[in-house]
């Protein structure tokens, strides 16, 4: 079953058997049944003639006759079960069509939305659709306005190249609360006149060189509350006429100087451009810098500064207006002892990195020897060695800017390797001693447990046996066995459940498990 909403074309002549429904609203409820005559109604259902007997409308189950389909221009269907849709279906005999809103489709083949050329707006939403394939609008010419929001429910997973071929009069397009993850340059073919662009509330995590260069009239783009950690300096390449770029609630420690064009900032593809940078992790230093000369040109740069510490909350404006924040000078030294780990941050937002030996880490989570990126673009060293002193340099995303970090690891001395073997001494004497009481305790415990007298009173007249802490392979069989004996003894087997015994040999710790259980146990 679906439920359905039509709109008839209010040109009709009023003479028309059906000019009567022109400009009504009609909420239907659609049943697989083509009513061709009264006859052929569904049961419970009241067919009204119209002028041509074999004709008839039965509204109770949203039958119409086929050919006044071609009068409806704005038709809403939401599918209670997942439906495809296929070329050749019944949609195409809308052959006036404006608006189409459909919820409940599970996938759209190729063509499925032939013969709709007419269409001007199209919204998918609450739909099973999980990719969205090549060429699927490809049919609708004169479309300029397409929705695709994800729903609690049901979301879009990615684009493919080429989704959105064919749309070349497209000016409006919502991806709004998908969980998209990454976007290219090819997703956006033939969107040559797209106006504005809604990725909010995605999963985005970068912005990659040239992304929009196939829609360069875009004038807005909203990638807010999405997972955006790296924007690459030519990113926006193309776009002389963006007015808005709305990146709130993103992940973002720092971002290149946007280029909107081959060539300087000059002229009027900088002009009244307002970048949103509310809610992210800003680092305000040198890096930043490029806001300064935004900001006197008479563009908006909103956001606030999350680190340092000192800038805590201030506004950009406020911190790049008049002053310029400093970076860490290139020359300081890095002195770490051999053995410890080095953790080095860069300024960059998805900076890689390249060690002294010439090692490149460029991913996030790229793990190498002793090195790692980490996802908030510092390399970590696991253990510094004297061989790996020397630069470390990390690089902006778009490889126009470097950061140089100078590393000494200060190797063993004679002193420290002395005083690491005396304090292993100290603690392995500490071990020793500490496991001989442990020893003791045990055998004075297990003794009493077998009924014995202690250990101690077994070696009397014998001195060498005073010393003795530990079982021989004799004492440690007969212990065993009368540990065992003791199992099918009631009484031990209604108190205990399981028991943890230690034998000591030759001053090591032999650990065994005995579980033991009564006879009717299993």
């Amino acid at each position: 079953m679906i439920s359905l909403e039509l709109r008839m074309a209010g040109n009709i002549n009023k003479y028309h058997p059906m000019g009567c429904l022109v400009g009504l609203f009609v909420a239907l409820l659609v049943c697989p049944y083509v009513c061709t005559a009264c006859t052929s109604c569904p049961q419970n259902c009241t067919c009204v003639p119209m002028t041509l007997p074999e004709r008839c409308t039965c509204p109770e189950y949203g039958i119409i006759p086929v050919h006044i389909l071609q009068y409806i221009v704005h038709l809403e269907l939401n599918y209670s079960q997942p439906v495809v849709l296929r070329a050749a279906a019944a949609i195409q005999k809308f052959q006036q069509l404006k608006h189409l809103k459909i919820s409940g489709m599970q996938s759209v083949k190729s063509g499925g939305f032939k013969g709709l050329e007419t269409l001007h707006k199209l919204v998918l939403y609450d739909n099973f659709m999980r990719v969205l394939e090549t060429y699927m609008f490809s049919s609708l010419h004169n479309l300029t306005n397409l929705t695709l929001e994800g729903t609690a429910k049901n979301k879009i997973h990615a684009l493919e190249n080429g989704t959105f071929s064919g749309l070349k009069n497209l000016k409006y397009l919502s991806l709004k609360g998908n969980v998209i993850t990454e976007i290219f340059k090819e997703s956006f073919l033939d969107l040559d006149h797209l106006y504005v662009l809604d990725l909010s509330s995605n999963r985005l995590t970068q912005i990659k060189a040239d992304t929009f260069i196939h829609a360069p009239l875009l004038t807005k783009i909203n990638m807010s509350k999405n997972l955006i950690t790296e924007i690459h300096r030519y990113a926006f390449n193309g776009l002389k006429s963006l007015v808005t770029l709305d990146l709130e609630g993103n992940r973002i420690k720092g971002m290149p100087q946007p280029v909107f064009s081959p060539g300087s900032l000059r002229g009027s593809d900088v002009q009244h451009k307002n970048i949103h940078l509310d809610n992210n992790l800003l680092r305000c230093d040198c890096h930043l810098n490029w806001i300064s000369s935004w900001l006197d040109r008479g563009k908006i740069c909103e956001g606030r500064c999350r680190t340092p510490s000192k800038l805590f909350n201030l506004t950009l404006e406020h911190v790049y207006k008049d002053g310029l924040p400093q970076c860490q000078p290139n020359n300081t030294i890095w002195s770490v002892e051999q053995g410890q780990q080095l953790k080095l941050t860069c300024p960059f937002a998805g900076a890689s990195w390249v060690t002294p030996d010439g090692r490149s880490l460029q991913e996030h989570g790229d793990c190498e020897d002793a090195f790692c990126l980490t996802n908030s673009d510092s390399l970590v060293v696991w253990k510094t060695t004297p061989e790996l002193s020397g630069n470390y340099t990390c690089r902006s995303s778009d490889g126009t800017q470097a950061f140089v970090y100078p590393v000494h690891v200060k190797a063993l001395t004679v002193a420290m390797i002395a005083g690491i073997v005396a304090g292993g001494f100290v603690l392995m004497v500490i071990i020793i001693v500490a496991g001989c009481k442990l020893r003791k305790n045990d055998n004075i415990r297990l003794n009493s447990t077998s009924g014995n007298p202690p250990r101690g009173n077994s070696h009397q007249g014998n001195p060498s046996a005073e010393h003795d802490t530990c079982v021989d392979g004799d004492d440690r069989d007969r212990l065993l066995q009368e540990v065992m004996d003791r199992v099918s003894s009631a009484k031990l087997a209604r108190a205990v459940k399981y028991e943890s015994i230690i034998f000591q040999k030759d001053s090591l710790s032999d650990i065994k498990n005995i579980n033991i259980f009564n006879s009717k146990s299993t």
